[in-house]
């Protein structure tokens, strides 16, 4: 984290954005007003935040239809994963 903030960027364009709320309906609005200027990705990598795993945030990934991959989870080798 920079600055023990939490931040959210988007490739491609590279926008920053600082998160004030932390929630994952703040997070998604957050998403969608980078959707709107950018159209929705294909797929959305995130870290293992609680916002990203919420269910709000599977629903959202479902209902806009751009698969959502968790970094750590791409990062760490499979049998790590238990």
């Amino acid at each position: 984290m920079l600055g023990h903030k939490q931040w959210t960027t988007t490739n491609d364009f590279y926008q920053l954005d600082e998160f004030i709320k932390t929630l994952s309906t703040a997070v998604i609005n957050l998403t969608k007003a980078h959707f709107a200027c950018h159209s929705i990705p294909l797929r959305c990598l995130t870290d293992n935040s609680p916002q990203f795993v919420s269910h709000k945030y599977k629903k959202f990934t479902r209902t806009f239809g751009f698969k959502h991959a968790n970094v750590l989870a791409l990062l760490v080798p499979q049998q790590w994963q238990s």
